[in-house]
């Protein structure tokens, strides 16, 4: 018997290809939609400037416009997404060690034959956890932290960067999402800048719809 000589009712075939399209749809990676003029960049986990990370897999990473340029009020304000191997540790403790891993590496790399300067063991991260911003259990958890380290891009000289992070897990990847600038997470009367509502809407958009409302509250 040849399966293309069988004749199936239209409505059965109807719902075939709508199963085979849905089933495409869900092998394509999620998208990481962001404000005009932000810029992208995908890199392989361990990256170049920081092999002695154990994290593998990949990081995509998003610019705010005014990324590299010091007078903007986006200057070093970005999102980026490790998608690690199933089983990958996310704890606090793993992440703080990872990430002081990355920025040293990167700081370090970039500023070349001034490095020398620079004592890079003196970059220093701490995460805590912060409260949960959805009152589901499956929402995500999240930590906030502020990383101290020397800018080398365009000032080369100290900076605080705030941090914010949340991890869940696809039916692939243990997920760490992080938003970081130098802008506090609040102003002191309490204002959310405007690029941590934009971050924070990338985060929103990106994660699978049973974690998206942790960020419903901000």
């Amino acid at each position: 018997m040849h399966l293309s000589r069988l004749q199936l009712p239209i409505p059965i075939i109807a719902l075939l290809i709508i199963a085979s399209l849905s089933a495409a749809e869900e092998k394509k990676p999620a998208e990481l939609i962001t404000p005009d003029k932000w810029t992208k960049e995908t890199i392989k986990l361990p990256p170049g400037f920081a092999r002695d990370m154990t994290y593998s897999g990949s990081e995509r990473v998003r610019f705010a416009p005014g990324m590299f340029k010091p007078e903007s009020d986006t200057f070093f304000s970005y999102v980026f997404v490790f998608e690690l191997k199933k089983g990958t540790k996310v704890d606090s403790e793993t992440l703080n060690r990872e990430l002081l891993k990355y920025y040293r590496g990167l700081s370090k790399t970039v500023l070349r034959e001034q490095a020398a300067k620079v004592d890079f063991n003196k970059f220093k991260l701490k995460l805590t956890k912060a409260k949960r911003s959805g009152k589901k259990p499956t929402d995500s958890p999240m930590l906030r932290g502020k990383l101290e380290w020397i800018e080398p891009f365009a000032t080369k000289s100290q900076q605080t960067l705030h941090l914010e992070l949340q991890t869940w897990k696809t039916d692939k990847h243990e997920v760490v999402f992080v938003c970081v600038s130098p802008q506090p997470v609040e102003s002191a009367d309490k204002v959310t800048p405007e690029i941590w509502k934009q971050m924070r809407k990338i985060r929103t958009d990106f994660r699978p719809k049973s974690e998206a409302s942790a960020d419903s509250a901000r």
